[in-house]
């Protein structure tokens, strides 16, 4: 499933250089993942694709193809419950946000909690994972947000559900 994923996103970052960044953009949003975006009235006077067409979003087709590949999920390592525990132990917690309409990040999210809490009480180390920076004493408790009616682009959707969670979380972090 990592390896589709992997080939997948490349298949996407030869599209980005072959056809270039307003068709690539215009395809990119037009994936069911983005169709409450695509109905939102952020999205619907064409401000932010504009300015994702015309290079606000930052880099040229081909840099943002090689971040795409680089950066697949295919590619990245998997967390487990060990890492989030011990993220959530560095003294801020861990807190995943979802919007309510993505029902497979809001699952994710809750499902990482869990996975952090369940390592957490099993009193089980990041020394399995990565090694961690300094941690700073009793881990908080998971947070998880589920935005109401936002999709996968909560933050494009919904800025202003994220400020206080946001907020509340960096005030928490050492």
């Amino acid at each position: 499933q990592r390896g589709a994923r992997a080939d997948r996103d490349d298949a996407l970052a030869a599209a980005l250089r072959d056809g270039g960044l307003a068709a690539f953009v215009n395809a990119w949003y037009r994936q069911g993942l983005f169709k409450t975006l695509a109905a939102h009235p952020r999205w619907r006077d064409g401000a932010i694709i504009s300015r994702r067409v015309s290079g606000g979003g930052g880099g040229d087709a081909c840099e943002l193809a090689d971040a795409l590949s680089a950066l697949s999920p295919g590619r990245q390592p998997l967390l487990s419950g060990a890492h989030l525990a011990g993220i959530s132990a560095r003294g801020a917690g861990l807190l995943l946000l979802a919007g309510s309409e993505d029902a497979k990040f809001v699952s994710t999210a809750r499902a990482m909690a869990q996975q952090a809490r369940d390592a957490s009480e099993r009193g089980v180390s990041s020394a399995e994972g990565a090694p961690l920076l300094v941690e700073t004493g009793a881990a908080e408790e998971p947070e998880v947000v589920v935005v109401p009616g936002a999709g996968h682009a909560v933050h494009l959707e919904a800025p202003e559900a994220l400020v206080l969670p946001l907020l509340r979380f960096l005030r928490r972090c050492p």
